[in-house]
């Protein structure tokens, strides 16, 4: 298992979202085409699960906001917003797609197993979308996030899905493509989930071991979602069913 030093180095200096656009980066051009991207293409369920038009007046904290594309659309709605993330690299480019936007957030460094400098029940709404699976102690990641929501609060959390995808794809890339040659089914994985490759830590989780995780909460709903080869081409009435089979994110919703 990787320590966290390993995983803050490995994310410094990574751009998420930065293939989304073709124009010139930290422009206002650069982030719209970014939004246009992920909103329509790459996840365009993500709008409504995430309640981003539903949260005038609340007070938002996102788990890992990298560029800030998905904390900007709580704020666009009406949010007051906060967003941390291991990385100073990632509140530097959160930092300047809030600029480009005059928009307002607070925006720091912490880790997301303890979000040690934030007090109980702080937060009506925490949002993280693709972070808290690629750290140790995922399980205290949730603790730490029914911690600071208010009673009542929401949480909206993505974490990668096991599953049919999950176990053809690395299959493959472990047998055909020599990865047990270099190392185990957990390298391969860490090798071959992220856009950039060789990532320190990656995990997948059933649907089953997302509800222990979530198990302080209430109304728990997990959806399997998302089949990235293509499901921007298919309309919802197939993608969705055929996500439950095939897709690799699990969508979770809570309440405290």
């Amino acid at each position: 298992m990787s320590d966290i030093s390993k995983i803050r180095d490995y994310w410094e200096d990574k751009t998420p979202q930065h293939w989304y656009s073709k124009q010139s980066p930290g422009t206002k051009e650069y982030y719209d085409e970014i939004q246009e991207y992920r909103y329509t293409r790459a996840y365009p369920y993500l709008p409504e699960l995430a309640d981003f038009a539903a949260q005038n007046g609340k007070t938002v904290l996102e788990v890992g906001c990298g560029q800030g594309t998905d904390l900007y659309q709580y704020a666009k709605s009406g949010a007051d917003v906060t967003g941390i993330d291991l990385t100073e690299g990632a509140i530097s480019k959160s930092r300047d797609l809030f600029g480009a936007y005059g928009a307002e957030a607070r925006l720091e460094t912490s880790n997301a197993e303890t979000l040690a400098q934030f007090p109980d029940n702080a937060f009506d709404v925490v949002y993280s979308f693709g972070v808290i699976h690629h750290t140790p102690n995922t399980n205290h990641c949730f603790e730490s996030i029914y911690r600071v929501l208010k009673p009542g609060g929401k949480a909206y959390i993505m974490i990668y899905a096991k599953g049919l995808n999950y176990l053809i794809k690395f299959s493959l890339f472990h047998v055909l493509k020599g990865g047990f040659l270099r190392g185990s089914f957990q390298d391969t994985i860490n090798n071959n989930t992220e856009y950039q490759r060789n990532s320190p830590l990656t995990k997948m989780y059933s649907k089953k071991e997302a509800r222990r995780m979530a198990h302080q909460f209430h109304n728990v709903e997990i959806k399997k979602l998302h089949n990235p080869s293509f499901s921007y081409l298919l309309p919802p009435f197939i993608d969705r069913p055929l996500g439950a089979i095939l897709g690799d994110n699990l969508f979770i919703r809570g309440t405290k």
